[in-house]
């Protein structure tokens, strides 16, 4: 577990700085003008935190304020950002930075793998991305108008991790496809409800990769047109499931290929460990 933990202390930092050096350059800014950073990882431990790490790589201000979420899986980055435009909104900062860093290789299991373990292997990869978000909108850029966070009920065994001495192993309930089906149309629906709005307003679609069981269920539970899932099928070819980058991975896959047209309305959307269901409502 040390030695395993030890590769993502060596490697997550230069990793993750090297997506948010990205991010600054696409955005046009310097180091100094971030307010706020906001890492998320589930994949390794350190103290200080990793976003200390990073705040020194990237040369941030000595008062910039920073935060580290760990734990929430595929829900970290797409947490982070509803965080971060909470705080671009309360005008406490005017740029912030929010970037997903996730080793999965480390924790490979090789030691009498059980089928779940194998699926695991396949399926997780290692990854990261960042995004940049200020209070003074780009013409070019997309806007959060709203997000939410809920908490599926009797859903704690339908995905998640356990940690062993041989590092994290995945499960995933046979049932996550049904539950995914009954539950998703009434959380999507009443947060779009709530916002004077339905799936038919909705123009395009980031959905995190986690799985090809998974991504099909979401779109036959919404009715997505398979042009509208493409990007999330395009990270996932790519990458596989890379935790909370994935959702990072799906916005430049959006942007690349099939940019939506200024002042559409669409969906980003995350499930994860718990099971928990986010989402963020985007605007071009």
């Amino acid at each position: 577990l040390e030695e395993r933990n030890a590769l993502f202390l060596a490697h997550a930092p230069e990793i993750g700085a090297n997506a948010a050096r990205g991010a600054l350059r696409h955005a046009g800014w310097r180091a100094e003008e971030v307010d706020v950073l906001v890492v998320a990882t589930s994949t390794g431990f350190a103290v200080p935190t990793l976003d200390h790490h990073l705040s020194a790589r990237l040369g941030l201000r000595t008062d910039a304020r920073s935060l580290c979420l760990t734990g929430l899986g595929c829900a970290g980055a797409l947490r982070g950002i509803a965080l971060a435009a909470d705080l671009l909104r309360a005008e406490v900062a005017r740029r912030a930075l929010v970037v997903g860093v996730e080793l999965c290789s480390p924790w490979l299991q090789v030691a009498e793998p059980s089928p779940e373990d194998v699926a695991s292997n396949l399926l997780f990869g290692d990854g990261a991305g960042a995004v940049a978000l200020e209070s003074d909108r780009d013409g070019g850029a997309l806007e959060v108008l709203a997000w939410d966070s809920q908490l599926w009920p009797d859903s704690a065994t339908a995905r998640g991790a356990t940690l062993t001495q041989s590092g994290f192993r995945h499960f995933a309930s046979p049932a996550l496809p049904r539950l995914v089906l009954r539950m998703l149309p009434r959380t999507v629906d009443a947060f779009l409800a709530s916002r004077g709005l339905s799936r038919a307003d909705l123009r395009f679609y980031v959905v995190n990769p986690s799985d090809h069981r998974v991504l099909e269920a979401i779109a036959r539970a919404l009715d997505v047109p398979d042009a509208l899932m493409q990007p999330a099928w395009d990270a996932w070819s790519a990458h596989g499931n890379t935790l909370s980058a994935g959702p990072l991975y799906v916005l430049d896959a959006l942007r690349r290929s099939a940019a939506p047209h200024p002042g559409s309305v669409g969906l980003a959307l995350v499930l994860g460990p718990g099971l928990t269901c986010d989402l963020l409502l985007l605007r071009s």
